[in-house]
């Protein structure tokens, strides 16, 4: 691919989402994600849903998961078949709002180049790399090979994208039905193997974990798999449930989940009417969590960006009530998120340029497990957006990564901090032998891949501030 000019974008990436949408009345038809009491009767239980008229339109076997399309009157008839029943949910797509980007020459991008050559020719504009790398002293003693595989379960990958083309090994799957979200795409086309990104976010997380060209991620030589489960819409949860347990059974050593949602332990009402939630897909997410463990495979997820300590219920609470409000929706019961806040899950909270918590980061007391690099926005609320933009402040906050057509973007959130987890994760297994042993590579992270000079804070970042120089030196 020419290489005559580069464009970057900049971008705040919100992932986070609210679930439980509109429920419909009684007798219209709706998406329902059951779990079966019993296994062993999956095809008794799909010919049973099917022949009270309901449309089986996705399923999980290995967990005893089926999502169908009927009124409550199906729900009802099959009742006695399911562990637990709940109408479907969704995760809205992440967000890319782009803003401003610019063309650089050649020369002035050599002209950029670190003191070590071997260096790539935007280095200097990576703080968060040369951070958490020692300058690039971590790239001379592990790097990751294709040995080891991280797995992203995101929005799919640009798959020409120079800085990623080597380490995207074969076998990345697409998880979006043909149609899309309830048959809402018509471009999409079920195809298993249509990986390629049309929003962005999933080339942004490959990025971090393993670019290798004009920018560096944590682990330029490990491999990388794809797992798609979103469009151009937002995604069913049980998709990105399948893209956990597909990972796992392709063998992949970390799953990375870029993703999250705040669901509701508890009754929904509307209009004074109890809509029916009964945690079907958050049991979903607890059995793909625990299948994928068993597996071998580690799991990470992003924190969130709203600020909230999501260990003070209270907090988390009317967080969601007023966003329920917006709804015309009320709650009792207890706000969760999900997955991160699920037994099994590495979460990670993100930091800026100082090492604070970055502004828009989730934290919480045995909710966050470690913090790592994602950008903050103390300037931009410092000094405006004319100054933030107009000055290049945004260079000094955002972390530059991999975008869509082979471009590059400046981008922040706790989607930017996940994947640094995760290919140092990646790192840890390729170096110390950990293949099929989560555990012993979580132990060792927290132990060894954090920084030894930061004040303690288990709220903030939880075991500590991730160092990659540290965990593999």
């Amino acid at each position: 691919m020419k290489k005559t000019s580069m464009t970057i974008i900049t971008t705040l990436l919100i992932c986070f989402c609210f679930t439980n949408y509109g429920h419909a009345k009684t007798e219209t038809n709706q998406y329902y994600t059951v779990i079966l009491k019993d296994r062993s009767k999956w095809t008794q239980s799909i010919k049973k849903i099917k022949k009270s008229q309901g449309e089986i339109t996705y399923t999980v076997p290995e967990i005893g998961l089926i999502q169908f399309k009927g009124n409550q009157k199906v729900a009802k008839t099959n009742a006695s078949l399911f562990k637990s029943l709940s109408p479907s949910l969704k995760l809205e797509k992440p967000s890319t709002s782009t803003s401003k980007s610019f063309k650089k020459p050649n020369s002035s991008v050599n002209s950029i180049k670190g003191l070590d050559s071997t260096l790539p020719a935007l280095w200097d504009m990576q703080w968060d790399m040369k951070e958490i790398t020692h300058n690039g002293e971590s790239y001379n003693i592990e790097s990751g090979s294709s040995n080891v595989t991280v797995g992203i379960v995101d929005s799919g990958i640009d798959i020409d994208h120079p800085d990623l083309v080597d380490n995207l090994k074969s076998g990345s799957k697409n998880l979006v039905p043909k149609g899309g979200l309830r048959g809402t795409e018509p471009e999409e086309t079920g195809d298993i193997n249509s990986i390629n990104d049309i929003n962005g976010h999933g080339t942004m997380v490959a990025g971090s974990i393993a670019a290798n060209g004009e920018i560096k991620g944590v682990a330029p030589n490990t491999g990388i798999k794809v797992y798609r489960v979103f469009g151009n819409k937002s995604a069913d949860a049980v998709w990105i449930i399948k893209a956990i347990i597909q990972a796992a059974k392709d063998d992949v050593d970390v799953i990375n989940l870029s993703l999250g949602s705040y669901y509701i332990d508890g009754n929904i009402y509307k209009d004074g009417e109890l809509l029916d939630n009964k945690w079907a897909d958050v049991e979903g997410y607890k059995l793909a969590i625990e299948y994928a463990n068993k597996l071998g495979s580690v799991v990470v997820a992003s924190a969130g960006n709203d600020s909230i300590d999501v260990s003070n219920k209270s907090e988390l609470n009317d967080f969601l009530k007023k966003k329920y409000a917006e709804e015309g929706k009320t709650f009792n019961g207890v706000g969760i998120e999900a997955p991160g806040e699920l037994p099994g899950v590495v979460t990670v909270s993100s930091t800026g340029p100082t090492q604070q918590l970055s502004l828009f980061s989730n934290f919480g007391k045995n909710y966050i497990d470690i913090a790592a690099p994602g950008g903050d926005s103390r300037l931009l609320e410092k000094y405006g957006q004319e100054a933030w933009w107009d000055g290049g402040l945004f260079r000094q906050e955002q972390v530059l990564t991999t975008f869509n057509t082979g471009r590059y973007l400046f981008a922040s959130g706790t989607s930017m901090a996940a994947p640094k987890v995760s290919a140092t994760l990646a790192l840890i297994i390729d170096q110390r032998h950990y293949k099929n042993r989560p555990s012993n590579s979580i132990d060792y992270l927290y132990k060894n891949g954090v920084k030894k000079d930061i004040e303690p804070n288990l709220a903030y970042w939880g075991n500590g501030q991730l160092d990659v120089y540290n965990a593999v030196k």
